[in-house]
């Protein structure tokens, strides 16, 4: 198979694997999709630590500025600084894992595509 060929192939509309709107993955999908995985245990976790320390991180934030003694709101201050270190980690490692599964996707994508351009090429 000459170049021209290959070109017309790769440049054809009808290819399967060709990107379009309808391919995109949205943030809701792509949250969901990580409750549906084999680590569907360590998400749960993870989300309820979110809640969790973001809960304890606005609770602490809110009782600092009622609290008048200094020895109080030096604990709600650390309180505070505690839940949000420990969200944002949490919520790190999270998009992380939900990046890592889009991936592992978009590889699968393209060796299926390159699987039929293959095929494609043959006849």
């Amino acid at each position: 198979m000459n170049e021209e060929e290959l070109k017309k192939i790769i440049d054809s509309p009808e290819l399967p694997g060709e990107y379009g709107s309808g391919r995109e993955e949205t943030m809701r999908g792509m949250i969901m999709d990580s409750f549906h995985t084999r680590l569907r245990w360590a998400v749960i976790i993870i989300w309820i630590y979110i809640v969790g320390f973001g809960a304890m991180a606005v609770v602490a934030g809110v009782q600092f500025f009622r609290v008048t003694e200094v020895r109080w709101m030096i604990m709600y201050a650390t309180m505070f600084v505690i839940g949000v270190m420990v969200a944002s980690v949490c919520k790190l490692w999270y998009w992380q894992f939900m990046h890592r599964n889009r991936m592992l996707r978009e590889i699968k994508r393209l060796r299926l595509d390159m699987a039929e351009l293959k095929e494609a090429t043959r006849k």
